[in-house]
């Protein structure tokens, strides 16, 4: 795991456990929008790295707009569970093979579940971490070699910290930043993204 991915993991799990601290520790009113479920979505850029090629890389454009959409069911103030679609666009790799270098391109995508947690802060403004699994494929273009192919379909976990800000009874404005994990064996993916969330 990387540092990054270490780093994200601390922080979702102090937020995860700090929505279990007793009651009296949150708000004394909760918002309309904290318990019951939700959708939303959300678009913002999406970063990619390759691992472990057998081809040197020497350039290319990793980043791409990119959008999520999401469900989830808020069991109480500071847990619940999340499950989302995020289309992670495209990304551009050039690379050495033979005597010169050529462009290949793919594009990614993720399906997620995760568990949620959430630590307000006062009755408009909220802290929150997503921990789970992500079922991710990159697909497009192969001219590597089949030991660094960057297409297939893999399973990672996925960890996500964010901030939401209520701006109506059932409505709030969200700022995340998810990492998926490897989407294949050979790619890794992220998502900063701003969006907003309906609760029911």
């Amino acid at each position: 795991m990387t540092k990054l991915s270490s780093a994200l993991s601390l922080i979702c799990l102090s937020l995860i456990g700090a929505a279990t601290l007793p009651a009296q520790a949150a708000p004394a009113t909760p918002s309309d929008s904290a318990v019951g479920p939700y959708i939303g979505g959300a678009i913002g850029r999406s970063s990619f790295g390759t691992h472990d090629l057998s081809v040197p890389r020497v350039g290319g454009d990793e980043h791409d707009t990119a959008g999520k959409i999401y469900g989830g069911y808020r069991l109480n103030e500071n847990f619940g569970f999340e499950a989302g679609y995020a289309r992670l666009g495209s990304f551009n790799e050039r690379i050495t093979l033979g005597t010169g270098t050529v462009d290949q391109g793919a594009k990614a995508r993720s399906f997620y579940g995760a568990v949620t947690g959430r630590l307000p802060l006062n009755d408009t403004f909220a802290l929150n971490g997503r921990l789970g699994v992500s079922f991710g494929k990159v697909s497009g273009a192969n001219l590597l070699p089949a030991g660094s192919s960057l297409n297939g379909s893999v399973r990672s976990s996925m960890l996500g910290i964010g901030a939401e800000y209520q701006i109506a009874p059932k409505l709030v404005l969200t700022a995340d930043y998810d990492h998926f994990g490897r989407v294949s064996d050979k790619v890794s993916a992220n998502l900063l993204s701003v969006g907003v969330r309906f609760s029911f």
